[in-house]
């Protein structure tokens, strides 16, 4: 790795006095924390503690992951050791290196400095021991961070206080950590090659579109140099600006080299070739208007048309300035990226890790705004066809918490939202979770935790399921960085994040249930099952049940199937449903029963057709109960030729009834054969008028039709005739072929 030598000279950063440069160091350490460059923060807030900062040099590696600085004293785990008599600075500064190590994520030292802190408590840091638990926690030490977070429960005894909460959903996390039912013992987690994991962070690893891949990467790249950033920094300056949005038009002052912006480890896009599963070529960093000089890159996303681009921009000077970008594709080239509008980036708020549903008109990203549960929230938005977003929509408690969520990821055939969080019930550090839309509420269930082995004490990110391989990807600070580890220095270890893929255990799916007559509920006798593959990969399977309607099937992992059941003289009505085995990890049967209706020899009412007055026209709800109709009835008995049948009342003459029903059965047949391609010789529109009133089933048991003259003469008020009228008016369906 080449080394960068920052010379730190006391003329340049202090002042005369030992005094002021203590000051000057906090000052420094404290705007790094703000920033969020915790390692300059360590840096800073050691030279207090080792009594460096009167000169000497100082190697620093500026991506966020690793800081080096002069070996002070260490211990014989080889962790730093602090001073067992501070004075009255040494002792803030040991607080103040405690908390940037945790936000470091070297949870090592962290530990060793917080117990330091514990015995020499401040008041204005007064959650210490609570964090001193979660660094114990991250750092597999469960049953001692037990001990501590049972200490801050003891100690502020206010079941309302939001660290006493966090404290308490932490003891249940290390009990569940603990506990060996937790961790699958069937899934392997394997880091992937040098080739994906150079330089000091990869992470984000997905497919774009056919056989490329993407990831974001800090690492050296051959075509950057140190000179060409100091040539050329104005320029790039401003660049940097206008992607973020800030240009004034101005041509800033060329700056001196700063080792935060050198473009040998700044986070760029990288993109990588699938040879075959599992299996890449070596990685290009993305060209063109999607990677530019002196900003932070990742998370990117492409709508299934190839079309638009979404990803996020950091600013590496301050990592509060995060935005998500947009850009579209013109003739083969990515137009100039532009940040969303404030539905997604709201001022003083970080955005990112946008990922899109499979119809691309919803955005999933994660955002600290204000209005959600707390930290980083997952959000949603919908994007019209000209790219104005709505107001956003939190996810809710299901899925958010006062803590962090980062990275989703929503896969649109399994309804499965993948995302990380520190707050629920999990291992410590960021966790991968699984949250299954339910058709039924109409939003997503309570997360799930993904267990051991894809989840670690450390931090675990960016879950990603290839749907075409069944491989899985994830990311992970749970090994430390071998690039890092072979210099001779302290390091901030943060365990830089690597990419690993999940192999998956030798698992089972089946598929089995029982046809029944809806009506009766008996068995119905040898049933014919058609499976068909809803991406078309796979020819169908027809499988054949037994005298008492059972049936079962074998299916493979990664299938998404269609499942029609049907007897064989077909008297019942098919019905269909859809099964998957993506993204299962453990064997499971998938039970699917099916309730078959005979089809009888009269029409069926189609329930809540509605009409404008005296118009052919459906309404927005009569489209809605004949999409029903469609999925119902009409897809799952393709050798069905059915008529569209329209009635109205007797009010009205002969002829207009006949017209206006038989405009109005048109209308239905035309909307299903428009919207679905159903052939026009499967459905017949057939106007009857006023010539077939329905019957209905009086409470006495007594069936009557509802006649003109039954009408007249035995409805006594106004709303009894009224209803007998709707029921009149009506569309139904009769199987006649």
């Amino acid at each position: 790795m080449r080394k960068f030598i920052l010379i730190i000279a006391a003329f340049l950063l202090i002042a005369p006095s030992f005094g002021q440069n203590d000051k000057k160091m906090f000052e420094l350490g404290d705007e790094a924390m703000k920033n969020g460059h915790y390692t300059s923060a360590v840096y800073y807030y050691s030279l207090v503690i080792n009594k460096l900062a009167g000169g000497g040099s100082t190697e620093y590696m500026p991506f966020e992951t690793v800081a080096y600085y002069k070996k002070p004293e260490k211990q014989e785990d080889g962790s730093i050791k602090p001073p067992s008599d501070p004075g009255k600075k040494e002792v803030l500064a040991i607080n103040k290196l405690a908390d940037a190590y945790r936000e470091a994520k070297d949870y090592k030292n962290a530990v060793v400095w917080y117990k330091s802190a514990m015995e020499h408590r401040l008041d204005e840091f007064p959650y210490v021991q609570y964090f001193y638990g979660v660094s114990l926690m991250k750092s597999d030490q469960f049953e001692e961070a037990i001990k501590e977070f049972e200490g801050v429960k003891t100690e502020l005894n206010n079941p309302d206080h939001p660290i006493q909460q966090k404290a308490e959903n932490r003891i249940i996390s290390c009990e569940f950590a603990l506990n060996p039912n937790n961790t699958d013992d069937g899934l392997k987690v394997n880091e992937m090659d040098s080739s994906i994991n150079a330089g000091t962070a990869s992470f984000g690893f997905k497919r774009l579109q056919n056989d490329i891949f993407v990831f974001a990467s800090a690492r050296k790249n051959p075509v950057d140099s140190v000179g060409m950033m100091l040539e050329e920094m104005d320029d790039f300056d401003r660049d940097f600006q206008k992607a973020l949005g800030n240009d004034n038009g101005k041509k800033k002052k060329k700056e001196e080299y700063n080792p935060i912006l050198d473009p040998l480890y700044m986070l760029d896009i990288y993109k990588v070739r699938a040879l075959s599963a599992g299996v890449f070529e070596a990685p290009e960093k993305a060209k063109n208007n999607l990677s530019m000089p002196f900003i932070h890159e990742a998370d990117l996303t492409i709508s299934k048309d190839g079309k638009t681009a979404y990803f996020t921009r950091m600013d590496p000077m301050d990592h509060r300035n995060t935005k998500i970008f947009v850009s579209k594709n013109f003739n083969g080239k990515w137009m100039r990226p532009l940040a969303l509008d404030s539905n997604v980036n709201r001022e003083g708020s970080r955005s990112m890790n946008p990922t899109l549903s499979n119809d691309g008109k919803t955005l999933y990203f994660s955002s600290n705004r204000p209005g959600g549960e707390g930290g980083m929230d997952i959000w949603m938005t919908t994007i019209n066809e000209d790219g104005v977003t709505t107001a956003p929509q939190n996810l809710g408690t299901n899925i958010n918490t006062l803590e962090d969520e980062i990275s989703p990821y929503y896969d649109g055939r399994s309804k499965n939202m993948y995302f990380a969080s520190e707050g629920h019930i999990g291992f410590g550090g960021f966790d991968i979770y699984v949250s299954t839309w339910n058709p039924d509420t109409d939003w997503f269930n309570k997360a799930k935790n993904m267990s051991a082995p894809i989840n670690s004490s450390k931090d675990d990110a960016y879950y990603y399921l290839d749907d075409q391989t069944g491989i899985a990807y994830l990311s992970s600070d749970r090994n430390s960085c071998k690039e890092c580890d072979e210099q001779d220095s302290v390091q901030i270890s943060g365990n830089c994040y690597k990419i690993y893929d999940v192999s998956m255990p030798d698992i089972e799916f089946a598929l089995e249930g029982t046809v029944y007559d809806e009506e009766t509920e008996d068995p119905i006798p040898n049933p014919v099952i058609t499976i068909k593959d809803i991406r078309g990969e796979r020819e169908d399977i027809i499988v054949r049940g037994d005298e008492n309607g059972f049936y079962s099937l074998k299916l493979e992992a990664n299938w998404e199937i269609y499942i029609r059941a049907q007897d064989e003289p077909q008297d019942y009505f098919a019905k269909a449903d859809y099964a998957y085995t993506l993204g299962l990890t453990e064997s499971t049967t998938i039970i699917k029963d099916f309730y078959l209706v005979k089809v009888p020899e009269g029409e069926i009412a189609i329930e809540g057709i509605e009409y404008d007055f005296d118009s052919a026209n459906l309404r927005p709800k009569s489209k809605e109960v004949l999409d029903q109709l469609y999925k119902d009835w009409i897809e799952p008995n393709p050798s069905f030729t059915i008529e569209i049948r329209s009635h109205t009342d007797f009010r009205g003459s002969d002829t207009y009834n006949m017209t206006l029903s038989q405009a109005r059965a048109q209308s239905v047949v035309d909307y299903l054969t428009e919207t679905y391609g159903v052939s026009k010789e499967r459905l017949l529109a057939k106007g009857l008028g006023e010539t077939e009133p329905t019957t209905v089933e009086l409470p006495t048991g007594e069936q009557v039709v509802l006649t003109e003259e039954y009408i007249k003469t035995k409805l006594q008020t106004y709303n009894e005739r009224e209803e007998a009228h709707q029921r009149n008016r009506r569309t139904a369906f009769k199987v006649i072929r």
